[in-house]
């Protein structure tokens, strides 16, 4: 609990300061009189102020010492919206989207104690307005569903992922790059599609039901970086942020799975 105040080695950081979380949230649900359309929406503020974080490193002579950070602050907003419209009982389409904009809001110094009695090393970390990395802060989705008869229906699901930069270390931001912070390496955009259909047996009771399914995942085998590392230890080749810098893990091939599920 006191991690960032004292360490196991006895060192105290003077004069600690409470971290600050303020967030706001306001949205707003719209159904139809006939129930066939069914909007929402919703709008998100929130601020993480004074973050405190230990950062381990090693010394020149191959010892271990510790930086005591705070002042880390990030801010994110963003609006999600989703929608429901089925004019008929034999369609029926979805749709969903989210805008986010989050970003570490200014740099941050911090002290590095090398002993209990020495003196303070003065720190600074370079990430003022960078984009806080992964996960897309863009994501759409629209989702297409028919019942042609009775218990049967199939669905096709379209996906799409962006405005997504790779993980980084904001710790490893200790000097400006010829007088920049640049951003870290932004995973390409990608959509997805899937397939999905289902039948439920007619057994006559309502307790009981049989259902038999089968999915298709990323339909049209679509080559993507599903995940990505910012000048990676083993990857990097000149350290620019580039793509040839990143770790990149790629998303799954088609892939398939049917089966049968049993309610009683």
């Amino acid at each position: 609990i006191m991690s960032n105040v004292i360490t196991s080695g006895g060192l105290v950081v003077n004069n600690p300061q409470n971290e600050r979380f303020n967030s706001y949230e306001a949205g707003a649900v719209y159904t139809t009189p006939g129930k066939e359309l069914k909007l929402q929406g919703n709008v998100y503020y929130t601020l993480w102020k004074n973050q405190a974080q230990t950062v381990n490193v090693t010394n020149d002579d191959g010892t271990s010492g510790q930086v005591f950070l705070n002042g880390l602050n990030s801010r994110y907003y963003g609006a999600e919206f989703e929608a429901a419209w089925q004019p008929s009982r034999l369609f029926k389409l979805d749709g969903s989207a989210s805008f986010g904009n989050w970003m570490y809001t200014s740099d941050v110094s911090g002290a590095y104690l090398k002993t209990p009695t020495g003196t303070p090393t003065p720190y600074t970390y370079y990430i003022n307005g960078l984009k806080i990395g992964d996960a897309p802060q863009s994501q759409f989705s629209l989702a297409g569903t028919i019942y042609p008869v009775d218990r049967l229906s199939l669905q096709l699901v379209w996906k799409h992922y962006g405005n997504y930069f790779s993980s980084w270390d904001p710790f490893s931001r200790t000097a400006l790059e010829n007088g920049t912070r640049p951003q870290s390496w932004q995973i390409p955009d990608y959509s997805l599609f899937d397939l999905h259909v289902s039948y439920r047996l007619p057994l006559g009771t309502r307790k009981s039901e049989v259902k038999l399914f089968a999915h298709v995942f990323n339909l049209f085998n679509t080559v993507y970086v599903q995940d990505a590392v910012d000048n990676a230890t083993y990857a990097k080749f000149d350290g620019n942020h580039s793509a040839d810098d990143a770790g990149v893990y790629l998303g799954l091939p088609r892939t398939w799975n049917a089966g049968v599920e049993v309610t009683f």
